[in-house]
């Protein structure tokens, strides 16, 4: 067995044959390797597996020598051409991707502005639409405000030109407080003697009004009687109605006594009330149990002074 060994060995050491062998071998394998790509790393294997045949063979003419360098040039250059192969495809295979990316991008961004615009349109048709709706509920409201006589008020008043001082009653006029038009207005005047010296004066009496523009008085078909109390006071009530709220109205007469400057020859003083059914209590009407009927000051129909001027 050793013998077999050491003939080998003599036969590795000293034979042309198996070392151009070898070469034409490598050889083959490089210029296989130059016609098939390969991945990097392949030359390098290559490469190491040349270096250990290269080893085993401590004596080798000139020219195997330069074989040998040759291939190992060769393989060399074939690693490197591989790298460069590899870096130009990853290279491509990224613009690739990144090219994909952005026509992803570019649909995405289509789609958004498309979305966007779509929405904007959206919103304008919603914000037009609201805009009339907003405008026909305003619409409705002016016209139900109308038609219920909204912030208006029916107020009579003593007629102070056209007294008689030397009559025996006083007339009345009638009018709308507010800017919209009073329907379905009704007065109920009634003498209300607190200290009668006589007889009583008079009885109730039911006024039909109708309808009451506003910024115009209407005389009433009606004249407060004169005949003062025992303390000099006449005391007039009334109840009017009218298609939005329910009233009482006070007017309170007497001699004039102021002269300077010249006044009519009756003062008075009147106040509106309106009633409002209430569920207390209230904030306002703290004490007040259950429904009940409240009185509600209205500030535009209310003297609460002397017409002349005196306490």
């Amino acid at each position: 067995m050793n013998d077999l060994i050491s003939r080998l060995e003599s036969i590795w050491k000293t034979s042309d044959i198996l070392g151009w062998s070898l070469v034409s071998a490598a050889m083959a394998v490089a210029l296989w390797d130059d016609k098939h790509p390969h991945s990097p790393g392949w030359s390098i294997g290559m490469l190491a597996l040349m270096a250990g045949v290269m080893s085993l063979r401590p004596e080798m003419r000139f020219l195997e020598k330069i074989a040998w360098i040759f291939i190992l040039v060769a393989f060399t250059v074939l690693e490197v051409e591989a790298i460069k192969t590899n870096d130009d495809e990853t290279k491509k295979t990224r613009d690739a991707q990144n090219q994909h990316f952005q026509e992803i991008a570019g649909e995405l961004t289509t789609s958004l502005a498309t979305s966007k615009s779509q929405y904007e349109s959206t919103i304008v048709h919603v914000n037009g639409v609201l805009k009339t709706t907003q405008k026909v509920a305003a619409t409705a409201q002016t016209n139900l405000d109308e038609v219920i006589g909204t912030g208006s008020h029916p107020c009579v008043v003593p007629d102070a030109i056209a007294m008689d001082p030397n009559g025996a009653t006083i007339p009345l006029t009638i009018w709308n407080t507010g800017t919209n038009v009073l329907t379905g207005v009704d007065v109920f005047f009634e003498d209300f003697p607190v200290d009668v010296v006589g007889p009583v004066r008079g009885t109730g009496s039911l006024i039909n009004i109708g309808t009451l523009p506003s910024g115009w008085p209407k005389p009433l078909p009606l004249k407060a009687p004169v005949g003062p109390d025992r303390n000099g006071i006449m005391h007039y009530t009334m109840e009017i109605s009218a298609q939005n709220e329910f009233y009482n109205e006070t007017i309170m007469f007497r001699k004039s006594i102021t002269t300077n400057p010249p006044q009519p020859p009756w003062a008075f003083e009147y106040w509106l009330t309106k009633q409002k059914v209430v569920h207390g209590p209230t904030k306002r009407y703290p004490h007040m149990k259950g429904r009940g009927i409240v009185s509600i000051l209205i500030k535009q129909c209310s003297k609460l002074t002397w017409s002349d001027g005196s306490q």
